[in-house]
């Protein structure tokens, strides 16, 4: 059953990532039918029909190109898909709602399941955010407002954090990013950037969004360090942060709550 469950969840996430795609590219260009629309090659605007929008098998099948223009897509279409379905899957083993008893009676937990739908919607947020900015320097605030408030009402139905710690915790995301954003005028971080660490706060309360913190900065220090060394890059050009924030957001998720018990341990031993 958890074979079957997990199967399941990888191919609803690979369909999820793609739908994810379409909505990134269509709220860019200000196209219509953002949810609806039919889906066209950015190349040629042909109009693909089921057989190219099988998401990751369509991609490798036809080697990235165009069914009738043969012009590349983007690899951003594979990687998002692939990631999306290794969040749900992941999530599914974080917060396992469906279990098999040594009978093999099948048990399904309400709690993890609910626990788990909101996780869910609160990543694919994170990922169009992630992809977004990745690809166009700014983050749109159908992404943004969404997981702020989703992170906030997660946490009261869930009953962690408690509601002092998340304003704690929003405080630092106003002096620490804020601070950042009002001493460089916008250079070193943008007000999005501000807004999803009030969205991080929420979900998970000033211990764990310190956490979340120091890990994003790590990324982004040591991301900033390679990309220096290859020298395509130089102190100048413009780095979006909010995939870092993203990133460290993800791994405090899945392993948050391991890495302060072994700081606060680190500490006192």
């Amino acid at each position: 059953m958890t074979l079957i469950t997990t199967f399941f969840l990888f191919v609803l996430g690979l369909s999820l990532g793609s739908f994810i795609s379409v909505v990134i590219e269509r709220i860019h260009t200000k196209s219509k039918g953002i949810f609806l629309g039919h889906s066209k090659c950015p190349q040629c605007h042909h109009r693909l029909k089921t057989i190219d929008l099988i998401p990751l098998v369509s991609y490798i099948m036809l080697k990235g190109s165009c069914r009738y223009c043969g012009k590349k897509f983007s690899s951003q279409y594979f990687y998002l898909e692939l990631f999306t379905a290794l969040v749900i899957t992941s999530l599914f083993f974080q917060y396992p709602f469906v279990m098999e008893t040594i009978t093999g009676a099948v048990e399904v937990s309400s709690a993890l399941a609910l626990t788990f739908v909101l996780k869910s919607i609160i990543s694919l947020l994170l990922i169009a955010i992630f992809f977004y900015d990745l690809k166009h320097l700014e983050i749109p605030d159908i992404f943004l407002f969404p997981f702020i408030a989703i992170s906030f009402i997660t946490s009261i139905i869930l009953g962690q954090p408690d509601f002092i710690s998340m304003v704690i915790a929003a405080i630092i995301a106003g002096l620490f990013l804020g601070g950042q954003i009002f001493l460089s005028k916008g250079e070193w971080l943008g007000e999005g950037d501000l807004y999803i660490g009030l969205g991080m706060a929420a979900l998970f309360g000033w211990q764990l969004f310190l956490v979340a913190l120091v890990i994003s900065y790590l990324i982004g220090g040591i991301s900033a360090a390679a990309f220096l060394s290859t020298k395509k890059v130089n102190a100048k050009t413009k780095v979006p942060f909010a995939p870092f924030l993203v990133m460290g957001t993800f791994l405090t998720i899945f392993s948050g709550a391991d890495i302060l018990n072994w700081y606060i341990h680190f500490l006192w031993n």
